[in-house]
Parts: structure tokens; C-alpha cells; sequence
């Protein structure tokens, strides 16, 4: 189910630059949506709450201890395209998905008919689904759960009878899809589902689908260890892109306008209880560095998370924010990317990170292609 509500948030006439002048608009929405069980989320119709807004920043929470948290923004500054789209669930029945849309419109000021390309970014992330001690949480009631303890796997848990049909404990999506004029250029999907498995209780079911996601996105890889029934988690680092529009598009004539479209969606839900009171399944999906296992986004020690682990290094989920330099479109080419920096310091040791770095790489200790983008 894709539960999704657009509404338009601001536009914009960009004009500083020769390159720029070609860019036309730019179009920002966002929206989030939760849906808790509506037979206790009855101060809602049918336990759905819609949200819309420049910058949403929250969580809901229901009578039975579910709970939802969204970060979802898209929206125009006057140098830049500040943007975050995050989603996580907790608890026996919870459901949310947040969804942004950049509209690009650029035309041709050209003498000669052009193939538009795009020079985009896909910012780093991360989806998964994990046993959290949602007795333990910090901060933020949902994503502020650390993982849970020993004993406490994705075979303890069972769906609560007023669940929707279905086998499913807990999944996490990510949708990114790049059009023009309605023309598909790039869709990238994937998921991560925890089912109960009817037959053999011990033995639960983890369904990935990540082919899309493991073909296009740089060091594309899992975070957890291998077979474990606690939690399993992929992230993706910073992935810029070339793509030429479909050959269906056709050329863009001398003063013609096309709408580059870059959206999109995140979405989490659990259907399970645990059989103790520190214990429920919990779900993310965004973009950042959501549990903190380094690289991309994150600059972070990774931790080591045992099968069934004794201590759990997953202590919340934090998604983070971005900014994409505005649009420009020049001689056939439309550009959409994070904007890069060169730094004028060491970056410290790993012990000592503090902030959200998202980078090329490191080269005897100097970050020298950086790209500095807001905080988690």
C-alpha cells in the first residue's frame, strides 16, 4: 500500500547565471503519512493522519505504544534545495511513508536541437528492519530505540490478531524515480520484508528484494551480519549519476521547455508483538546513515552486532539532511547535484567525528573531495 498526498510548497523563477537563466522553475512538495490501528486510533478516520508542510519533523504515537516518526523536506531556499526523507515504525501495528517531489523546468535557449542529459545525485541511505528495546528509547519514542538484548530475535515475536492479512512482522521500501515530461529515466526500488514463517516459528522469512538497488547504488552492502535474527539492514554511500532522457523523449527544440521530475518515497511498518515488554520490531527507511554503521554519510565507528547479540550496536535510527546546489542547464546537460567543497583542515580521527560528512573518500587523512550537507 502507497499512501501518498502532494502538496505544492513553493516555486521559483532562477535566473542568476547564463546556465541557470535556462532553468525556468523549480517545484518542491512533501507529505508523510501514518496509520496506526483504528480500533485504538480512533480520534483519527481509520487511524490515518496525513501531514503536509516546507519541513516535517515528527512522530505520532497511539494508546497501544506504536509509533510512527517522519522526516520528510523538500524545499527551496535561495541557493539552495534543502532536502531529507526519512520514515520508521515501532510496535504491533504502525504503518508511515513520506514522500518528496523536485520539479525541474529548463528550456532550450539554444539555436540547435539538444538531448538533454542530467547530472544527478542519489544521497546516501539506508533500509532495514531490527528487534528494538523500545523499554530503552532516548530522545525521539520511535527512532530513538536501541537494538534489543540477547534473546530477543525476530522469532519471538508473533502478529497481533487484528493485523492486516498477511504473514508480514515488519518491512521497509525506498523508491527513487527520475522522469521527464512523465517519461521514465531511472527507477530504482527495493525492500526488505520479515515474515512469520506458519510452518516452523523458529525460522522467520527475510524477503529482499535490493537487485535495483545493488546494480545502481555505490558500495551497495549489508550492515548486519549475515543470518542474523535480530536485525538486517542495507545502506548505500553517495552515487552521482549520468542519464541521458529516453530515446522516446526526442531531442528538446530551440525554445522548448521540459519538467525533470526527482521523486521520492520511504516507507516503513511492523505487525508484531514480542513475547516480553522490551521488545518490539521496528523498521526504517531514508536516507543518511539511519544506524549509524559509517560510510557515506556518517562518519562513525561501526559497531559489531552479534547474531542474537548480547549488546546490540544499533542505538537508534537518525536520518539526515541535504542540499542540492539549484539546478543549472547549459548546453544540453541539466545539473542537479550535491554541491562539492574542498576542505581547509584534516578531518579528525574516527574516534573523534562529530559531524555528518558525506564524501569521496580519505587520502592520508584529508577528505579531498567533500561534500558538506546540513545535519542529522
Amino acid at each position: 500500500m502507497r499512501l501518498v498526498s502532494l502538496a505544492t510548497l513553493c516555486a521559483l523563477t532562477v535566473g542568476a547565471t547564463a546556465a541557470s537563466a535556462q532553468v525556468t522553475a523549480v517545484v518542491t512538495r512533501s507529505d508523510a503519512v501514518v496509520h496506526f490501528n483504528p480500533a485504538i486510533d480512533k480520534s483519527h478516520p481509520g487511524g490515518v493522519q496525513t501531514f503536509t508542510g516546507t519541513n516535517l519533523d515528527s512522530y505520532a504515537v497511539d494508546s497501544a505504544g506504536s509509533g510512527a516518526s517522519y522526516q520528510v523536506q523538500a524545499q527551496l531556499q535561495p541557493d539552495q534545495i534543502d532536502f531529507a526523507d526519512g520514515s520508521a515504525s515501532l510496535g504491533a501495528f504502525s504503518y508511515e511513508t513520506s514522500s518528496t517531489a523536485i520539479d525541474i523546468t529548463f528550456t532550450n535557449d539554444g539555436s540547435t536541437a539538444v538531448t538533454p542529459r542530467i547530472a544527478s545525485t542519489i544521497v546516501p541511505g539506508g533500509f532495514g528492519v531490527y528487534v528494538a528495546n523500545n523499554g530503552a528509547c532516548s530522545g525521539n519514542p520511535v527512532t530513538g530505540c536501541p537494538g534489543a538484548g540477547a534473546g530477543r530475535t525476530f522469532a519471538t515475536m508473533v502478529r497481533p490478531p487484528n493485523a492486516p492479512t498477511g504473514n508480514d512482522l515488519a518491512g521497509a521500501t525506498i523508491d527513487v524515480n527520475i522522469s521527464a515530461d512523465g517519461q521514465v529515466i531511472e527507477h530504482l526500488t527495493g525492500s526488505i520484508i520479515v515474515e512469520q514463517n506458519p510452518l516452523d516459528r523458529a525460522n522467520p522469512v527475510v524477503l529482499a528484494n535490493i537487485s535495483q538497488l545493488a546494480a545502481a547504488l555505490s558500495n551497495f552492502r549489508l550492515v548486519t551480519p549475515a543470518n542474523s535474527l535480530s536485525a538486517i539492514g542495507y545502506q548505500w554511500d553517495l552515487t552521482d549519476q549520468l542519464l541521458t532522457f529516453p530515446t522516446s523523449f526526442g531531442k528538446l527544440a530551440p525554445g522548448a521547455s521540459a519538467t525533470l521530475s526527482y521523486d521520492t518515497t520511504v516507507t516503513s511498518w511492523t505487525r508484531g508483538l514480542c513475547n516480553s515488554i522490551d521488545c518490539a520490531p521496528m523498521a526504517y527507511s531514508g536516507f543518511g546513515d539511519p544506524i549509524g554503521k559509517g560510510g557515506g554519510a556518517t562518519a562513525t565507528v561501526p559497531g559489531n552486532f552479534a547474531l542474537g547479540g548480547s549488546v546490540s550496536s544499533i542505538s537508534g535510527v537518525t536520518f539526515s539532511r541535504f542540499a542540492f546546489g539549484l539546478p543549472q542547464f547549459h548546453d544540453g546537460l541539466l545539473l542537479f547535484e550535491l554541491p562539492d567543497t574542498t576542505p581547509d583542515a584534516p578531518v579528525p580521527e574516527p574516534e573523534s567525528w562529530t559531524m555528518l560528512l558525506l564524501g569521496a573518500g580519505l587520502i592520508g587523512g584529508l577528505l579531498r573531495r567533500r561534500r558538506v550537507l546540513g545535519y542529522a
